[in-house]
């Protein structure tokens, strides 16, 4: 074989077999079944090649088997607005467009970062349910419509600023 110049001593069938096996059998069905746990992201990463920093974490921590529309709607109504949109043109938000990434139910170490929608100012809670509103599953858009739904309310996102994929030449 011609592999044994390079390792300087002959391959017999057994080891060939074997480095065979572990060269050209990476990927196959098997790895497939695996399931691990990411806990990391190159995003907001600076060493990282995709240079997409992190700008905002956002999410609201609604009581159990409260509706969140239904509370939103209350606060948009004290603040004497009648819809989402309205409210939009008052609250400082993000501009442009931001790519979305859910946190996990999984990550607790981040859950006390989300404010309690029972104490926590109005005008903070209408800020946060506003900006996602406005996020759909992937991208953030300051420009589109706000969508007032339990699912969106529900959710905890990071948003990263879309950037460069390589570095600078």
């Amino acid at each position: 074989m011609h592999y044994d110049i390079a390792l300087d001593f002959p391959i017999g069938s057994i080891i060939w077999d074997w480095l065979r096996h572990v060269f050209f059998n990476s990927g196959g069905p098997s790895s497939r079944t695996r399931k691990e746990t990411i806990r990391s992201t190159i995003l907001g990463n600076p060493s990282s090649g995709i240079s997409w920093p992190r700008k905002i974490t956002v999410g609201l921590t609604f009581p159990d088997e409260a509706d969140p529309v239904e509370i939103l709607n209350d606060i948009l109504g004290k603040r004497g607005l009648t819809d989402p949109d309205e409210a939009k043109e008052i609250y400082p938000l993000p501009e442009g467009i931001l790519y979305c990434n859910t946190i996990k139910e999984s990550m607790e170490e981040e859950t006390a970062l989300f404010p309690d929608v029972l104490v926590t100012d109005a005008d903070e809670i209408l800020k946060i349910a506003l900006i996602l509103c406005l996020c759909n599953k992937h991208f953030y858009d300051s420009s589109r419509s706000a969508i007032w739904t339990s699912n969106r309310l529900k959710r905890r996102v990071r948003l990263y600023k879309v950037g460069d994929f390589y570095a600078a030449d």
